[in-house]
Parts: C-alpha cells; sequence; structure tokens
C-alpha cells in the first residue's frame, strides 16, 4: 500500500515530552512504514531537551512531518492538540518512547477496512531491557462487552494501540477533561468502543511499549493520584450520562479496587494514610480481583490493616526483584 492521495489518509499523532533518547526510534519506525499515506504530526508538549530542535529537523526532511510546538499540559492534551490537526480519515497514537512495527499501520488499516469498523486494536510487545514479552490486548465482540473488561483490568485499553475512525473522536468530544498524567487511556478507550459500531482485533503484536517500571515508581505523586481518582470519578459521570451504570455497578468497584490499590502501593509513605479510607467499597474486591497482582494485592493489605511495616518489606522485595530480573 503505497500510493498517495493529496491529502493524507491515516493521522498519525506523536506527543512527545523529553524524550531525545528514544524520539529518533520512534519517528523513524513511522517513517518507515509499509502504508506510507501517513500524515505524522508531532506535539513537542513543552519539551526541555532536545526534543523541539530533533521534531523540527524530521519535519524538514520529510514533508510528511507537521511540528507543534506547546506549553508542557500533558500527553492528554497534546493528543487533543493533535487530533485537532489531523487531516486523515483515521488516526492513531504512538508514545514518543516506544516504536512500532513496519507493517502497524497497513496491518491495522486492512482490518478496519475490511470489517467495516471504527477501532482496530493489535497486541505489542513489552520491552524490558533487552528482554520482551507479548502483551495480548483482546477486545469482546462488543462495545458494552469490552467496556466490562476494561473497567475489571483484563483489558488496559491503551490509547497508543488502536487505529480510530477520526470522525468518531471529534464527533464525540473526546479529550475534554483538562491535564491528565495517569489513567487517561482508560476513560479515552471506555469511551471509544461506547461509541463504536464495529471493533475489529489485530491478533499480531506490532507495538514495541519501552517499559520502565523504575520510572513509574519515582514519579509518582499526588497529582498521579488525584489524576486516578479524577479518571474514576469520570468514568462514573460518563456510564451515569448514558444511563448505562447499572449494568456495570461491580465492575466499577473492581476499577476503583484497582485504583486504590495503585495509589496504595505508589503514593509516598508520608502520603500514604491521606489514602486508607479511599472508596471503602472497593477494599473487599482488593483481595480478590485476579487483575491486581498477588504481590500488589498483598502489599494493599498490609497497609489497609495496620502493618505498614511489612508492606514497605514487600515494597523493598519487589524491588529487589526487578533490578534482578533486568540483569538476567
Amino acid at each position: 500500500m503505497s500510493k498517495k492521495n493529496k491529502n493524507s489518509l491515516i493521522t498519525i499523532v506523536v506527543p512527545i515530552y523529553n524524550s531525545e533518547l528514544h524520539i529518533h526510534d520512534c519517528i523513524t519506525s513511522i517513517q518507515s512504514q509499509s502504508y506510507d499515506n501517513i500524515e505524522i504530526i508531532l506535539v513537542d508538549d513543552g519539551s526541555l531537551d532536545k526534543c523541539p530542535e530533533i521534531c523540527d529537523f524530521y519535519a524538514n526532511k520529510d514533508s510528511r512531518i507537521h511540528v507543534v510546538h506547546k506549553n508542557n499540559e500533558g500527553s492528554y492534551q497534546a493528543r487533543k492538540t493533535g487530533l485537532q490537526n489531523a487531516s486523515g480519515e483515521y488516526i492513531a497514537f504512538i508514545d514518543s518512547d516506544d516504536w512500532i512495527a513496519v507493517n502497524y499501520i497497513e496491518e491495522l488499516y486492512r482490518t478496519i477496512k475490511n470489517s467495516d469498523a471504527d477501532i482496530a486494536s493489535c497486541d505489542a510487545f513489552f520491552v524490558h531491557g533487552k528482554k520482551k514479552r507479548v502483551k495480548k490486548e483482546v477486545p469482546a465482540k462488543t462495545g458494552l462487552d469490552t467496556i466490562y473488561k476494561i473497567l475489571e483490568g483484563s483489558l488496559d485499553g491503551y490509547t497508543w494501540l488502536k487505529l480510530i475512525r477520526t470522525n468518531l473522536l471529534r464527533q464525540n468530544n473526546f479529550f475534554d477533561i483538562g491535564k491528565i498524567s495517569l489513567w487517561e487511556d482508560i476513560l479515552f478507550s471506555l469511551e471509544a468502543y461506547y461509541f463504536s459500531n464495529k471493533i475489529a482485533y489485530v491478533s499480531k503484536p506490532l507495538y514495541y511499549y519501552r517499559f520502565n517500571y523504575q520510572s513509574l515508581c519515582n514519579q509518582f505523586s499526588i497529582k498521579s493520584a488525584t489524576d486516578i481518582i479524577g479518571i474514576v470519578c469520570n468514568v462514573e459521570l460518563f456510564l451515569k450520562s448514558k444511563k448505562i451504570f447499572h449494568l456495570f455497578e461491580k465492575n466499577f468497584n473492581f476499577l476503583k479496587a484497582r485504583a486504590k490499590t495503585l495509589i496504595l502501593i505508589q503514593v509516598r509513605k508520608m502520603e500514604r494514610k491521606n489514602f486508607i479510607g479511599l472508596f471503602p467499597e472497593s477494599n473487599q474486591y482488593i483481595y480478590s480481583l485476579f487483575t491486581i497482582p498477588f504481590y500488589n494485592r498483598l502489599e494493599a493489605y498490609c497497609y489497609l490493616n495496620g502493618l505498614s511495616f511489612v508492606g514497605d518489606l514487600l515494597k523493598v522485595l519487589k524491588k529487589f526483584l526487578h533490578r534482578m530480573r533486568e540483569k538476567i
């Protein structure tokens, strides 16, 4: 698929912030797509490193690349900027630390056209140092059933793992909740699957996600916690506005359990007490929800039951094991 039209059929948006170490891999993987009827929108979200210059360099060399420089507002708003500037019939979002297989767009485009779907997704490789593992992301047959999977955590619903009909996003006012830095994928995917008439899936890992466990631990803050809580609240508002909340009440408690667990195990020790009482109705699910890793459930259990010392020991052990895995 290499014939070009006057207007690009597919828009690829890359939100960029301080990712000079990996941005070259990301951009060149997009430029090398077997389906080249694309436009590439690089949204420089106020980067403080060399990313602005790198983006401009690539734009000067490739007419398919357009750069938008803006003040820092987070990846959620950067994606909104990309959508506002998109001219393609379909749109894909790629994170600037990641890269894609040469046939990523071609496979998703063929699938979405052949099935007349609004969304096509695929699987991913999670890359950790020199190792990689396949992350299956299989949606359900319908939008509502896929929402069940997102809420319980059996489908992560990454924004960056999809090709989507652009008008689906524009007509339904996506990216309208302000600055968000964590868990925005959950709200985005839940809404996208709700509004989609048909869903398609490619059972191949075509996306390479650069996983950095230590970065998540180091960057987690009170703002991160409030972002997660904000997403949970916005999910509830959305489900109620569509009069379907009653269909997902138990699964919504699963989402709250996942949110509370993540906050308790990531927030700083001195701030943890502020979140012990968060979503108390979700506590019973923290201990039993299979989509929460066992060691995370155990750590959260310790914090909720006055065993903070044991929980902190588990945290140290987890970090040690992650470092050991990185060296293997």
